[in-house]
């Protein structure tokens, strides 16, 4: 499946930027619109991203290069700039401001009965419950079932031959709490989910949308009651997860792995293909391929261990 588009619903002014950050923009000036947010590494025309400290400075030529992006950037930051930018105590919450201006965030969870539906592309003989709510933009496979008390978040992409049983979410707001100071607020997400062909997910489950990328199932993704996966995580074809298992934020899950009940997996840990995580199990570092860890802290288990 393709990737969500990132479009955002209203595209932003220079005019627009310094007022609602009440920043001066340095550097050249804008030339066009703002229109989508990315990441440092993967930028194009148009785009919002923010650097924070010299580990996002890889990609600096290329970002000196483009025609019209803005940066956002701390107070302190050494390198020089020469693309539209805005200098701030706290980067990641002023791009968080402008995000979600840009893709009108505080309606993205708020159900309108008007928008059921809305712009939604429904394949063939697919069944949904009527408690259940499709926001506006979904798209849902041919032969796919929703059950009741569904909720899906908007842009939220189901494949094929899909099951999704009752009172899941897909596409819940992530959570990326960061703090500014003495306050603190919850970084957007708008790379909502996609779950690919032939998937099941048990009643209850959660599925985080991504930050800026989207939260990927692959195809034939099974999953008990009440399972949690976080945003930007990446599930592989095949794979089984058991009721109540939780996988933090952008860890990886390869093909065709089993995850025991209850077990969770910190964030940013990579679990290798047809690697076995016993139940309550709690995984804090990577795991390789075709290996089986158990207990807390998980550790692989030997001939030995009964």
């Amino acid at each position: 499946m393709k990737e969500l588009i990132k479009k955002g619903g209203r595209p932003l002014r220079s005019s627009e930027i310094e007022e609602l950050t009440r920043l001066k923009i340095s550097g050249r000036q804008l030339t066009q619109e703002i229109d989508h947010a990315s990441i440092p590494t993967l930028i194009n025309e148009g785009c919002l991203i923010f650097l924070d400290n010299e580990n996002s400075c890889s990609n600096l030529n290329k970002i000196n290069a483009s025609k019209n992006i803005l940066v956002v950037v701390n107070e302190d930051f050494s390198f020089e700039l020469s693309v539209p930018h805005l200098i701030c105590e706290h980067p990641r919450q002023i791009w968080g401001k402008l995000v979600k201006t840009l893709y009108n965030y505080e309606e993205r969870f708020v159900f309108h009965e008007d928008k059921q539906l809305q712009n939604c592309e429904i394949g063939e003989r697919v069944r949904i419950s009527k408690s259940a709510i499709i926001s506006h933009n979904c798209k849902i496979g041919d032969e796919t079932v929703i059950q009741d008390n569904v909720f899906l978040a908007p842009y939220s992409i189901i494949g094929n031959n899909c099951i999704l049983m009752t009172g899941t979410i897909v596409g819940a707001q992530g959570f990326g709490a960061m703090r500014y100071g003495t306050s603190s607020e919850n970084m957007p997400h708008i790379g909502g989910v996609i779950i690919n062909d032939g998937c099941e997910l048990g009643a209850g489950n959660v599925i985080d949308a991504g930050t800026i990328f989207p939260t990927i199932l692959g195809s034939n993704v099974k999953t008990g009651s009440l399972v949690h996966i976080a945003h930007n995580v990446k599930v592989g074809e095949g794979t089984f997860l058991a009721a109540r298992s939780g996988v933090s934020g952008s860890s990886t899950i390869g093909k065709h792995c089993f995850i025991g009940a209850g077990a969770m997996i910190k964030d940013w840990v990579n679990i290798g293909d047809r690697a076995k995580v016993g139940l309550m199990s709690a995984v804090v570092k990577h795991v390789a391929k075709d290996t089986q860890v158990a207990g807390n802290p998980a550790r692989e288990m030997t001939k030995n261990d009964s």
